[in-house]
């Protein structure tokens, strides 16, 4: 239950709705005791003369209690349920918001579905615990303990006699308890394959098409399905076992109230009303005892499921924020030295790295696949934890900066860039939501997404589906990188952005991007020597050091990695002109 306490900080948030609620509770049971009392009166009066007029006062009064009780049972419920909604909504906000602030490796540890289940499924367990589950706890628990006293006050020695079927719920609830606890937490983790499977293989619903592995994916989810299944069997063979257990004790408690109380009535040692009032009370105790195996279901569920939560929400991020702000980002950027190792890998991905770079400069990134190109940009947007006075961006360390600050003023397009399913528009001005008509219309221009507006239904309106999956792989890196350059920043990335790109676009759009690059620092990364020949740097990586620099020009002349790489995209260009 430890993993329950962090429950207790929403709580006091909502104390006075909290105290309102439990008092609502307590005024509850305070008018359910009653109608058994009053029926003590009244049998005991049957007994000896009583009129119609008398009768019927009884019966009013227990009418009347029982409204009121169910007054305050409807009060009880709609506070208290209502205030596990609005924690549920706390819970699940900041939950999110943690998630926004993790870093890269995490999420290359976690799987999207187990995420997302812990967000849904377990946080539902939580809302219980908050809501039914404190109620229910309460009423039981007051219930169960006044019913006792005013049960001592009629008889104790019937009382006593009552108390073994009491002991062996109390060990039977230990027991089941136990039983329950693992096997919702299997259950639980059951629930989260399945997610993980469902959304897995629904994300990349075209490539299991496109390799007719339709069935294949069927089957293996049809395997985690039946898994999850004889999770819940193997819960639900428990579960339904205990409230059998618990209808036969008290049935067994009605027996014994009934033979050693009908003695007791015999023998002139208790009344008639007395013994009456007695089953009431015990006949109320009935669903308290039902009650605890569906609360101990509550909270063994919601400690499972909060124990889940916690376990993200304990996470920390590797790259911690800086406090510096840069108020004017002319970025003059420094590797000095730098080592960059990826959480878990066995060897360095960026070694030695020294490279200078000053603002406004225009420098390109070109080197075989896995040579480290991606990760020198991603260290630049702080995507990655960088080791300390390494790389130094305006003159300080990366590690100091806010990276707010540091990334509002990066524009980063990447070769595969993600779009949400949302409209053009929106996804254009992301970056960028307060951009007007005029800044949207310079970004299609540079990006030539313009051309494209009339093949679109509704223009920039359209929605264009997950991930967007309507467009054209051109399509989509241009959008990206319109949404990059509207935001007109000081520092422009463009990672092999234009892959997909015809080469009489990519002309158009470098011939745009020269305009808005004035002043500013571009890095770009392409296997077309097309893209980057101009540049003012070109920086040749290879297995994840430099081994050269200098302009197209000075390389070439060299005749090492770099003509080498010229020459053979040199004569692929050929190839393709010719065919």
């Amino acid at each position: 239950m430890n993993d329950l306490k962090v429950l207790l900080r929403y709580l006091r948030t909502y104390l006075l709705q909290l105290t309102l609620g439990v008092i609502c509770v307590l005024l509850t049971v305070t008018f359910s005791l009653m109608p058994p009392w009053v029926l003590k009166f009244a049998v005991d009066d049957l007994t000896q003369n009583i009129n119609a007029a008398q009768l019927l006062n009884y019966a009013v009064l227990i009418v009347c209690i029982t409204a009121i009780a169910g007054c305050f049972r409807y009060l009880m419920r709609r506070i208290l349920i209502s205030l596990s909604r609005k924690i549920e909504y706390h819970i699940r906000s900041d939950y999110y918001s943690h998630l926004q602030k993790l870093s890269n490796s995490f999420f290359f540890e976690w799987r999207t579905g187990d995420l997302i289940s812990r967000i849904s499924n377990d946080l539902n367990a939580v809302r219980n615990v908050l809501g039914p589950g404190i109620m229910y706890t309460i009423h039981t628990v007051t219930l169960f303990c006044s019913a006792m006293v005013l049960m001592m006050v009629i008889s104790r020695r019937l009382t006593l006699i009552i108390l073994l079927p009491l002991l062996l719920l109390t060990l039977a609830t230990k027991y089941f308890s136990h039983l329950l606890f693992f096997r919702y937490q299997s259950v639980q983790e059951g629930m989260a394959q399945l997610t993980s499977r469902a959304q897995e293989n629904l994300s990349g619903i075209r490539m299991v098409k496109a390799y007719g592995r339709e069935q294949h994916e069927i089957n293996l989810f049809r395997q985690v399905s039946e898994d999850y299944l004889t999770r819940n069997l193997d819960l639900a063979r428990i579960w339904g076992a205990f409230f059998p257990f618990l209808i036969t004790l008290s049935g067994t408690g009605v027996v014994i109230i009934l033979w050693f109380g009908g003695k007791m009535v015999i023998l002139k040692q208790l009344s008639l009303g007395e013994l009456v009032a007695f089953m009431g009370y015990w006949t109320l105790l009935t669903w308290p005892m039902m009650a605890l195996g569906w609360v101990m279901n509550i909270w063994q569920r919601g400690a499972v499921a909060m124990g889940r939560i916690n376990q993200v929400m304990k996470h920390r991020p590797t790259i911690t924020d800086g406090t510096v702000i840069l108020e004017e980002f002319q970025p003059r950027i420094e590797f000095r030295n730098l080592t960059f190792t990826y959480p878990g890998a066995s060897q360095a991905t960026l070694k030695e790295i020294n490279l200078t770079i000053a603002p406004g400069m225009t420098v390109a990134v070109v080197g075989a696949t896995g040579c480290g190109k991606s990760t020198l940009v991603n260290l630049l947007a702080h995507l990655w934890e960088t080791p300390t006075d390494s790389l130094f961006i305006s003159g300080h360390d990366i590690n100091e900066l806010q990276l707010r600050s540091l990334r509002r003023n990066i524009g980063m397009v990447d070769q595969e860039p993600f779009l949400f399913s949302d409209t053009i528009r929106n996804n254009i001005t992301f970056g960028a939501p307060l951009a007007g008509p005029a800044e949207l219309e310079a970004a299609l221009n540079i990006s030539q997404l313009i051309n494209d507006l009339e093949d679109f239904p509704k223009g920039l309106d359209t929605r264009i589906g997950e991930r967007g999956i309507t467009l054209s792989g051109g399509q989509k890196q241009r959008l990206a990188i319109a949404r990059a350059v509207i935001r007109k920043p000081q520092l422009l990335i463009f990672d092999d952005a234009l892959s997909s790109v015809d080469l009489h676009t990519e002309e158009e759009i470098l011939k745009h991007l020269t305009e808005l690059l004035k002043g500013r620092t571009c890095i770009l990364i392409s296997h077309r020597m097309s893209s980057i020949k101009n540049s003012d740097l070109i920086v040749v990586l290879d297995e994840g050091r430099i081994t050269e620099l200098g302009c197209h020009d000075e390389l070439i002349a060299n005749e090492s990695l770099y003509y080498r790489i010229y020459q053979r995209q040199q004569l692929l260009e050929e190839i393709e002109a010719a065919e």
